[in-house]
């Protein structure tokens, strides 16, 4: 038997908030519909030739950023008789109420509020609206299920339920033809038969994860992350990342020698072979490391992106030595919250819409046209940011935080200074050295022969360096930490004993040492000593020169007027205290303010190290 549920359409909502957001130098006064379902965004004194900030009129840029085929308009004032439309909450918008999608964005969706006991369903287009397919009658309790994830969902169009038997038969196809660049995350319930149940629960833990915990985690402002970690990651530890998407890493010996767990950011499918070829390991090898808990890997892509058999080979040594895409996500936001308070505030449209607001009234005021730049430069970014963080971290979890963090904002202030374009190249660093952040790692930047970018992972990780609490630019002068000349095993001796047998107290004492500049920003005593002690053990297990190699540990920091300071901190910093006041203006924004600044300044802050290979490479930095 069919059954209908009718759900009125909030789709201008969404329209509305990129404006609101997205032109906060234009006065916006609400949303409004009239009874023949037509809507009006009120902007008192609107002008034929207004501008948006990128200077094309507002109309025509509206237009473009508007949801398609919402009939929703720009007036100066509301029509007789149109009733105001409410904003959207904060929890709305993050458990994705009212959002434009897809159908596969809504099955998606669906899979994600549905319990694990539903039936399989599918979706397919009706004369009315959506068909929704099930392999059976659903059961009164099923049907109370689906009618609240409709309304929670806000979904704006008739469903109709129908029983398809064969549908049990079927597999659900959730990738397009052409899936080069569809990067969404994939359903469990679309998993093929290939998977595992062990490796297929992994999957869904990390769904369940994510439905239980984003409203604490995006809405609430919650700063402690190791509530984030599973089991066996939150202990502090000399750990270092390393990105192998894509890209060959160095020899995994080198890695060992100098860390006691190494994190790796797994190969895709079809890269795995050349990836585990420059590790120097086998997957049997890997399994083994994994197992004796030297190394452990991130999966920050969808499921079905990566080696089915390396999947399942590290799944089932050590399960708790894998992190899935969205709690990587969790941890990443949790961690640069952190350290730049503006990319992740848990904050209603009308706050976020003060705190623009007020940048681009000191976008007005300054006769700096560098300032000026960037600051034009850092409010369309962040109303970006704050227009579609939630729906990108819901639909693509740890691969959306490169878009959403500081890479894009100083790739955007370059190029609009009049610097080259290095869009791809921040954005590319701006993953790993994000999420080595979020699992308290070193990052070790991608290098090939001929191609490096070291530089960019030492910008990024110096803007995501963390600032101590009471500090001020002119008072708190941190040293810039530098080690070089660290050897580390560099070739060919067996992998699973190695990293067993190296070890002792001269290694366990660098270890800790970088463990310490980590998460203590300091620079401690007796560097020098631990190192060349170090040294020596590396000598004595490794006599042959040929197979060490030699390594740089860094935390870069930024010179402004003589003293040393974490950019990230020191612009946002800056900010806040321009913003400031305004707070008597604003009571609001005050309340905001206190909460934004006791996120950024901590009692311990951490850096972000970058350890790199030494190469014949100039310096930039």
């Amino acid at each position: 038997m069919a059954r209908k549920f009718l759900i009125p359409d909030p789709w201008a909502k969404c329209s509305y908030e990129r404006l609101y957001l997205g032109q906060p130098h234009i006065t916006v006064s609400g949303l409004w519909k009239t009874g023949d379902g037509l809507f009006y965004i009120t902007c008192p004194g609107l002008t034929e030739d207004a501008r948006a900030i990128d200077g094309t009129l507002l109309t025509e840029w509206f237009d473009s950023n508007k949801v398609i085929a919402v009939p929703v308009k720009l007036v100066d004032r509301a029509p007789e008789g149109a009733e105001e439309v409410a904003l959207r909450s904060l929890e709305e918008r993050i458990r994705m109420s009212g959002e434009p999608r897809t159908k596969r964005q809504l099955f998606a969706d669906l899979a994600l509020e549905l319990p694990s006991g539903f039936p399989p369903f599918d979706l397919r287009d009706g004369p009315e609206g959506i068909i929704l397919e099930v392999t059976r009658e659903l059961t009164g309790e099923e049907v109370e299920h689906l009618n609240r994830a409709i309304v929670r969902l806000g979904i704006t169009f008739p469903i109709t339920v129908e029983v398809v038997p064969e549908l049990s038969r079927k597999e659900i196809t959730f990738r397009y033809p052409e899936g080069q660049g569809d990067i969404d995350l994939i359903p469990s319930r679309c998993l093929s038969s290939k998977y595992s149940p062990r490796l297929r629960r992994l999957w869904e833990e990390d769904e369940e994860f994510w439905v239980e915990h984003r409203f604490a985690l995006l809405g609430t402002g919650v700063t402690d992350k190791l509530t984030f970690f599973p089991t066996g990651w939150e202990e502090r530890q000399s750990r270092c990342l390393v990105d192998a998407s894509v890209f060959p890493p160095h020899n995994i010996r080198n890695y060992l020698s100098l860390y006691r767990q190494v994190a790796i950011t797994a190969p895709l499918a079809g890269q795995e072979e050349h990836v585990l070829r420059a590790l120097g390991v086998t997957q049997n090898e890997l399994r083994e490391l994994v197992d004796l808990g030297r190394v452990k890997l991130l999966f920050p892509q969808s499921i079905d992106r990566y080696p089915l058999r390396l999947l399942e080979l590290v799944a089932e040594a050590r399960p708790g030595s894998l992190l899935f895409s969205r709690r990587i996500a969790a941890l990443t936001v949790c961690d640069t919250r952190l350290r730049f308070p503006l990319l992740y505030p848990p904050l209603e449209l009308p706050e976020r819409r003060a705190l623009l607001h007020e940048l681009w009234k000191l976008h007005s005021n300054t006769r700096d046209e560098w300032m000026a730049t960037f600051l034009r430069t850092l409010i369309g970014e962040l109303s970006r940011i704050w227009s579609y963080a939630e729906a990108m971290l819901h639909t693509r979890g740890a691969l959306a935080t490169g878009a959403l963090g500081l890479g894009p904002i100083i790739a955007e202030t370059l190029y609009n200074q009049g610097g080259p374009d290095l869009r791809v190249e921040l954005y590319a660093s701006a993953y790993p050295v994000e999420w080595a952040g979020a699992v308290q790692a070193n990052v070790i930047p991608v290098s090939l022969e001929n191609y490096s970018l070291d530089v960019f992972y030492q910008l990024l990780a110096n803007c995501y360096s963390g600032v101590p609490r009471e500090w001020n630019a002119r008072q708190y002068v941190p040293e810039n930490f530098v080690v070089e000349r660290i050897l580390a095993i560099g070739q060919d001796v067996p992998v699973v004993d190695f990293a067993r047998s190296f070890g002792g107290g001269d290694v366990d004492r660098f270890r800790d040492l970088v463990n310490r500049i980590s998460h203590e920003s300091a620079n401690p005593e007796g560097v020098a000593e631990v190192i060349e002690k170090f040294n020596s053990a590396v000598r004595a297990y490794e006599r042959r020169s040929m197979r060490l190699r030699e390594w740089d540990l860094k935390g870069l920091l930024l010179d402004v007027g003589g003293a040393c300071v974490p950019f990230g901190g020191w612009i946002g910093g800056q900010l806040l205290k321009a913003i400031e006041r305004s707070r008597a203006k604003y009571a609001a924004l005050g309340a905001v303010l206190d909460r934004l600044t006791a996120l950024m300044y901590r009692e311990r802050p951490e850096t972000i190290l970058v350890a790199r290979m030494r190469r014949n490479l100039k310096d930039y930095l």
